[in-house]
């Protein structure tokens, strides 16, 4: 699996690469355990995709980390409101309200399909989740996360 880098645009600017996501999902220390979701595809097959919850990346750049680290989400801004783009490779943007993403499991960016790596069509990330508004949601090759009316 190729090394990868996502770029985060919110309060505050950074990025994450493919060892520090692996590392957030696997660490025994995280307040963020990975998820799973199942859906059923087209064809009636069962995936289930493995990631973490949006709020969690969105923790990186909503300015609510405490001095000890580990990413704290930023409950009073997602209250006032603002919007997530999360954004692909060829520039396809899905656009999400932070009520809804806000400690939302069921919204996650996901690196694997059936316990495998996503294939070059669909990763390094893929926007997948029950809580998604629509199928269009679902972002493939995701690049970058803004968040925008901050």
């Amino acid at each position: 699996m190729d090394d990868w880098i996502i770029t985060l645009d919110g309060q505050e600017k950074t990025s994450f690469d493919r060892a520090t996501f692996e590392s957030t999902i696997t660490c025994p220390d995280t307040p963020h355990p990975g998820v799973k979701w199942e859906t059923t595809e087209k064809d009636g097959s069962t995936s289930v995709y493995e990631g973490l919850p949006l709020w969690v990346w969105v923790a990186m750049m909503d300015g609510g980390d405490s001095a000890a680290g580990h990413y704290r989400f930023n409950d009073s801004l997602a209250r006032k409101g603002y919007k997530i783009l999360v954004i692909s490779k060829d520039g396809f943007a899905a656009e999400l309200e932070s009520s809804l993403i806000a400690r939302n499991d069921e919204i996650i960016l996901a690196y694997k399909k059936n316990g495998k790596y996503l294939s070059e069509s669909d990763g390094p990330l893929r926007l997948v989740g029950g809580d998604l508004p629509s199928k269009k949601h679902q972002v493939k090759q995701v690049v970058e996360i803004k968040l925008q009316g901050i």
